[in-house]
């Protein structure tokens, strides 16, 4: 079945593109996959936040709490048009704050798989706007990470930036603070971490 999406999220995975976005008429989440994961590069990195494509979908493809998951045909991706900023906005979602366990702000930055459970989380993307995002570069084992600061619902949030065009961009201009972004957050699947499975929580897109 062919759908039409608004891609929304485009983050860097294994050499490979993490997509995903909103059908353009049910608002639905998408995420299109391939039988390896990730769609391969040579497919989709023409593509810029905003784009609307059209991709032919198998069936669906979930994977615990990413419901949003869909196996793709490769090389079926098309453009169809663009969106801009204010066109996106009818695509934002709503929710009372960004995956916290038990809705408190003690611990932000990832939910491990017992919470997961717990909470009964059943999506793993949310598209929202905030006031201010804070652009900081660390360095991590000799290589730069990027990590946004912001609040949403009276809570502040520090998350790992994986949209590579923001990046990229941010590296030719050095502006480390942008008003009134679009900003699209991901709830990976876990891995083990210090004996635990962790779900860290991304910034996958974001639109300015």
């Amino acid at each position: 079945m062919k759908r039409q999406i608004v891609l929304l999220a485009l983050s860097e995975k294994n050499k490979a593109k993490c997509v995903a976005g909103k059908d353009i008429k049910t608002h639905d989440w998408i995420r299109p996959v391939s039988t390896l994961g990730a769609a391969p590069n040579e497919e989709v990195s023409k593509f810029k936040l905003g784009d609307v494509v059209t991709v032919e979908l198998v069936a669906p493809r979930p994977d615990f709490h990413q419901t949003e998951n869909h196996l793709y045909t490769e090389k079926t991706w098309r453009k169809e048009g663009h969106k801009s900023k204010n066109e996106l906005v009818e695509y934002l979602d709503n929710p009372k704050n960004i995956w916290l366990p038990s809705g408190t702000p003690a611990q932000t930055k990832y939910l491990t798989l017992d919470e997961i459970k717990c909470l009964g989380v059943k999506n793993s993307l949310y598209l929202i706007k905030v006031d201010k995002l804070t652009i900081i570069e660390t360095d991590y084992d000799g290589k730069p990470k990027f990590y946004g600061y912001f609040d949403y619902c009276r809570v502040h949030y520090a998350l790992p930036i994986k949209d590579q065009a923001f990046i990229d961009n941010y590296k030719k201009t050095g502006n480390t603070i942008v008003i009134a972004p679009l900003i699209c957050c991901s709830l990976p699947v876990s891995y083990m971490i210090n004996g635990e499975p962790r779900s860290y929580k991304l910034i996958v897109g974001v639109i300015n």
